[in-house]
C-alpha cells in the first residue's frame, strides 16, 4: 500500500508540471508578476499556516495545501505586500473538477483579467 505522504507528493508534483492545470498556470502567472499567496480560509477549521506558509510562491506547497482540504481561498498580495485580490483553488479529482477547472473563483482585477484572457486562449486552442 502506498503511504499517504508519498501519494500526496506524487500527485502534487504531477499537477505542478501539468500544462492543463489551471492552479499551476495561475500561480506561475502571478508569481512572475511579483505576487504571493496566503491561505485566507478553508472549508476545514484549523491552522492555515500549517498547510502553507504565508506569502508564498511555492507552487508545490500551494497544491499540497489544496490537496489536503480539496478547496481553499487564498489572498493574493502584490510586491508591496498589499492585498491584491483572492482566488479559490479546488483540487482536481474524479469527484471534484478537472485540472482545467481547478481555479473555481477569483476577484476581478486587471491581473486576473489578463490571466483569464491568456488561460481562455490556451484552453480554446485545445478544442
Amino acid at each position: 500500500m502506498i503511504e499517504y505522504t508519498t501519494l500526496k507528493n506524487a500527485r502534487t508534483a504531477l499537477l505542478s508540471l501539468d500544462p492543463l492545470c489551471a492552479i499551476a498556470n495561475f500561480v506561475l502567472y502571478y508569481a512572475e508578476r511579483g505576487h504571493t499567496f496566503t491561505i485566507q480560509h478553508t472549508d476545514v477549521p484549523g491552522d492555515n499556516d500549517s498547510l502553507c506558509k504565508p506569502k508564498t510562491t511555492d507552487l508545490l506547497e500551494i497544491i499540497r495545501a489544496v490537496y489536503e482540504i480539496e478547496s481553499a481561498t487564498f489572498s493574493i498580495h502584490n510586491r508591496d505586500g498589499n492585498r491584491a485580490g483572492y482566488v479559490v483553488f479546488m483540487y482536481p479529482s474524479e469527484n471534484n473538477c478537472s485540472p482545467l477547472e481547478s481555479v473555481s473563483d477569483y476577484g476581478v482585477t486587471p491581473t486576473s483579467e489578463a490571466w483569464a484572457k491568456q488561460w481562455d486562449a490556451f484552453v480554446d486552442r485545445l478544442a
